[in-house]
Parts: C-alpha cells; structure tokens; sequence
C-alpha cells in the first residue's frame, strides 16, 4: 500500500524530559539540546517510530493495517511498504511522549506522561498508540465511525520545557502572557497524567477538568501538579493505511 503525496509529512518532534529531582515550581526543567531529535526525522527514523504506532493502534482498534511495515512518507523518500527496518533507539536521553488520534481538529484521545513508558522506544510508543482504541483520556473511548477513517490522524510526540506551575490557595497560576495556543498541559495525580495538545485547554482549570474527567484524581489532600510544556513541533499520519 501506499500513502498519498498529501498525506501529513514528518515535522521534527520535541521531547518531554523529566524535571530534574527537587524542580521548584515556576521554573523549567533543563531542555534538551534539539539537534539530535532533527537528525532523528532526517534519517528517516521517526518515519518508522510512527509507523510501529500506526501498527499498534491498527493491531488494538481491530483496523487494516499494511504489511511489511508501511512507512509514511518525507519529502526525501516517497511512501510505501518497506522491508521491516530495526526499531528507532532514542535519539537522546529516555523522555516522555505522547501520543494522539484526532479527526480534523478534534482530539479524541491522548495517552502520555512525562516519564519514558518503557526503556526501549519502540515499545514505548507502541504500548502508548495500543492503548487509544480504548482510550478514556477525554471522557469516554471515542467511537470511529468507518466514514471517518480516512480522516483519521495519528499524532505523536516528544516534548521539552515542561514547567511546573505554582499554586496561589487552590488557583494554578499560569504566567501572564502565555501564549496556551502554543503550550500544552500535564496532570499528573496519583500516578496517572492527563497530557493535553496546545490550543485544547484554554486555561488550567479547564485542563483539570479534563484530568478529572479521564479520571486522573488526587489521592487524600495533596492536589494534581500541573505542568505546562512548549512543543518544538509534531509528526502525524494517517492513523489506518489507505
């Protein structure tokens, strides 16, 4: 199978790294350099890594999927079927990712943290793409009208410059000026997250709202920590292959 000329290309990811121990809230944690996750889409790498999601989720949702691995394309290299090409290390430090299924600009599902999922990459994007299917990450597991495949976006992600925002009585404060159509936010409670795209949460009370909805709640009095984070940018496909 292949994928049309128009099909999103690869944008360079960013990456979500974990806060260093002890990060004071209102600071960012240290962000990493992005050279490497450059030379991870110009080699063709991330192409793969969202193909091995593509799988996962195809594999979860019960939806056709190509085989020998379908590989998006760039604008280097047409799309098409490949040979199965080894699994993507990370390009850097283990990070958190996340990963989304969206039609149009409508997000259904996100599952992420700011922690890697798993030591190896490839299993870590796998396991988080495996999960939308049945995904409550915004309330409910969203239900794919066959209509709808073809508008269906796989979106995946690294992130870096996660900030921990600070609490005045039961108010996050978000800094003034901030630009929320460019940010996104993490809840963690608990030992769950809740990670939203930039322009999904319109303030911190409403991406608490969304953590509670997906049932990420805080254990006895100690409240959700919210962080807000900068994308560099992001990469997306079709989530079933034409």
């Amino acid at each position: 199978m292949t994928t049309r000329s128009r099909a999103p290309c690869l944008i360079l990811l960013a990456a979500l790294a974990a806060p260093p121990h002890g990060a004071v809230a209102g600071e960012p944690s240290v962000e990493l350099d992005d050279a490497p996750y450059r030379a991870f889409v110009a080699s063709g790498e991330a192409a793969t890594l969202l193909a091995l999601a593509r799988r996962a989720y195809a594999d979860a949702a019960g939806v056709p999927v190509g085989s020998p691995l379908d590989i998006p394309g760039t604008e280097d290299r047409r799309a098409g079927p490949r040979d199965e090409p080894p699994p993507p290390g990370w390009p850097a430090a283990p990070t958190g990712l996340v990963v989304c299924l969206r039609i149009d600009e409508r997000v259904l599902a996100c599952e992420g943290s700011r922690t890697p999922p798993d030591s190896d990459l490839a299993a870590g994007i796998s396991i988080l793409a495996g999960r939308l299917a049945a995904s409550r990450s915004r309330g409910r597991a969203a239900t794919i009208e066959p209509d709808d495949r073809p508008r269906l976006v796989l979106e995946a992600a690294f992130v870096a410059g996660a900030t921990l925002l600070a609490r005045s009585g039961r108010r996050v404060v978000v800094p003034e000026g901030t630009d929320l159509d460019r940010k996104g936010f993490v809840v963690e409670a608990a030992g769950s997250a809740t990670v939203t795209l930039p322009g999904e949460a319109g303030s911190a009370r409403a991406a608490l709202r969304m953590a509670r909805m997906a049932g990420v709640r805080p254990s006895g009095d100690v409240p959700p920590a919210v962080w807000l984070y900068t994308p560099v940018a992001r990469a997306s496909v079709p989530a079933v292959t034409p």
